[in-house]
């Protein structure tokens, strides 16, 4: 059975509705990794069953749920805590509802969940508590982990869209697309150095997959310890070779790193600031960000066609 064609029972679809509300207050309909991890992690399970429960939900690898994303995630934990196999063929099996820290089904739905399998089901490890999947994946288990074959079609899109020369993209090209993310420039920094072992300047393919990969992973936990050199495994998965990905980042000092904190923007002081208060005008409660409909409805004013919009 496929995600999308799974429908939650009535009982499961009310359960789901109300943890929905409480990991996304703001009603955007996107759960993304910096809120899904504390949340997913009251039901106890292993941080490594979480990853995999993450990756079968996100059947996109866009690295945020959507609500019907979420309920497949829910269902799934409830399989791993019935201690079925946690996969997308089961999710038309009768279980309980997830078994979560704080939450009494019995209070909300008036009557309990019928998975009763406290103690039953893998709990954490003490020294994992407070940190994300990624940390755990970045530090013990990334020296096996490849990407996907779904995933890696997508940043070859985006490579491809980057207009490649001699089968690479420049430092400035992929500088202009990476500062979008609004990592910090020591993250992009170390991500350029996995992605870049041979001090280039600039990203072939592989490379520039294995970056889009990091960036991913931090954006889903901000706490990512990244590894001091590209796993191999990782590096045959992006479609380099093992030799690719050999070097550390202490023997890349001096290499051709592009700028990345200087990034340079045709944009003059007086348009800055005309932007920067349009910015303001919209930023009604200083977050520095702007999320959800608001920037939306506010570029929907221009009357740009929305493919130059996503853009």
């Amino acid at each position: 059975m496929e995600a999308k064609q799974w429908r939650p029972t009535g009982r499961e679809q009310s359960a789901y509705t109300h943890l929905l509300a409480l990991v996304d207050p703001q009603h955007e309909g996107v759960i993304r990794g910096q809120a899904a991890v504390p949340f997913f992690q009251k039901s106890g399970l292993p941080d490594a069953v979480l990853g995999g429960i993450w990756q079968l939900a996100d059947t996109e690898s866009k690295g945020h749920l959507s609500a019907q994303e979420f309920s497949v995630a829910m269902k799934l934990i409830s399989l791993s805590q019935a201690q079925r196999p946690v996969a997308l063929a089961n999710l038309g099996d009768e279980t309980g509802l997830p078994e979560l820290r704080g939450i009494s089904w019995q209070h909300i739905l008036g009557s309990p969940s019928a998975t009763s399998l406290s103690g039953t089901h893998g709990r954490r490890d003490s020294n994992t508590s407070s940190i994300g999947w990624g940390s755990v994946v970045g530090r013990e288990g990334l020296g096996d982990a490849t990407i996907s074959a779904k995933e890696k079609q997508q940043y070859v899109q985006i490579f491809e869209k980057s207009n490649p020369v001699d089968g690479a993209i420049s430092g400035a090209a992929a500088r202009a697309l990476f500062t979008k993310t609004k990592l910090t420039a020591e993250q992009l920094g170390r991500v350029w150095a996995l992605a870049d072992p041979q001090a280039e300047g600039r990203l072939r393919q592989p490379g520039f997959i294995v970056a889009m990969y990091f960036i991913r992973r931090i954006m889903e936990n901000r706490g990512l310890e990244l590894p001091q050199t590209c796993p191999a495994a990782l590096w045959r998965s992006a479609g380099g070779d093992a030799a690719g990905g050999s070097l550390s980042q202490s023997s890349l000092a001096s290499a051709s790193t592009p700028d990345l904190a200087g990034a340079q923007w045709d944009v003059t002081k007086e348009e800055w600031t005309r932007y920067e208060q349009f910015f303001n005008s919209l930023d009604t409660q200083r977050a520095g960000t702007l999320s959800g409909d608001v920037p939306v409805n506010f570029f929907l004013k221009s009357k740009l066609p929305e493919g130059a919009l996503s853009k």
